[in-house]
């Protein structure tokens, strides 16, 4: 009897987390779409913390920014993301596909650097080679004299 009741308290509380907590808003951003949008917020927030200068002079305001590249108001962003967070699962499989976006950018520009820094250091030591293999030939001059002076 008490396992019985120990499994029905179970199978209740299963019922129970099942149940959505907001219904799905008429003009609920698609999951893929609110992918894209989240990157660029991520994007956007880490520029607006760097490089804010940069975003005044030219006039962007990242949230404009956003409503206007993927046609969408606050109203709808709040409301879409507000339905997802009530759906824990889905909000976290969107979470690691913009995690895995921006660990792939951030490996791009690390590779990137890596590329800019090796050829720096290969113009740095051809620089550095020419100026050893000037000096080297004044120093092998050194100590000689003209056999053609000194012969008399």
């Amino acid at each position: 009897m008490r396992k019985l009741l120990l499994f029905s308290l179970g199978l209740l509380f299963l019922a129970a987390c099942r149940k959505d907590i907001m219904d799905k808003p008429e003009n609920l951003i698609p999951r893929k779409k609110m992918v894209d949008i989240m990157y660029d917020m991520a994007v956007l927030s880490a520029t607006k913390s760097v490089q804010q200068d940069i975003l005044i002079e030219n006039n962007i305001f990242p949230e404009t920014y956003l409503y206007e590249k993927y046609q969408i108001d606050s109203l709808q962003l709040v409301e879409s993301k507000v339905y997802y967070a009530s759906r824990p699962d889905v909000y976290l499989k969107i979470f690691k596909e913009v995690e895995g976006r921006l660990n792939a950018q951030k490996e791009a520009m690390e590779k990137e650097q890596a590329l800019q820094d090796e050829e720096s250091d290969m113009d740095k030591n051809n620089s550095e080679k020419k100026s050893d293999s000037i000096l080297s030939i004044k120093e092998l001059g050194k100590g000689k004299r003209d056999t053609l002076i000194t012969q008399e």
